[in-house]
This record gives structure tokens, C-alpha cells and sequence, in this order.
């Protein structure tokens, strides 16, 4: 969860329900920690773009996903 997406709260404790919608890349080892930091800025970018895809909008905003 990313907090540019306003997702702040902590969770810690939490019970969380999770749905994988998909598949981003291969695991993979980085040469250095600056790579592994723009590996994840790439990820975090595809995510939200498949989750902006019309067919994903109603996962995104179905009751199950949203509620509490």
C-alpha cells in the first residue's frame, strides 16, 4: 500500500482481507540499494496504472474491497 494513494493509517494488528489481481514481475536481486528503490517507484507506477484500467475500477471500488 502506498501512502501517495492517502492510505496512512497503521494496520499493525490488523486483520487484512488481500486479493491479487495480478502479477508484476519475476523476483529479482539488486545490484545495490538504489536500484532495488527505483524497481519499486516502477512497480508501485504499473500498480497504479492497472488499478486505473476500467475493468479493475469495479474491484477497486466493489463493498468487499472498501469496507471495514
Amino acid at each position: 500500500m502506498d501512502s501517495s494513494d492517502g492510505f496512512m493509517e497503521d494496520f499493525y494488528g490488523d486483520k487484512l482481507s488481500v486479493l491479487t489481481t495480478g502479477y508484476l514481475r519475476d523476483e529479482a536481486n539488486f545490484n545495490g540499494l538504489d536500484e532495488l528503490i527505483s524497481c519499486i517507484n516502477c512497480d508501485i507506477e504499473r500498480s497504479k496504472a492497472r488499478l486505473a484500467e476500467e475493468g479493475m475500477q469495479k474491484l477497486t471500488h466493489n463493498e468487499w474491497a472498501t469496507s471495514r
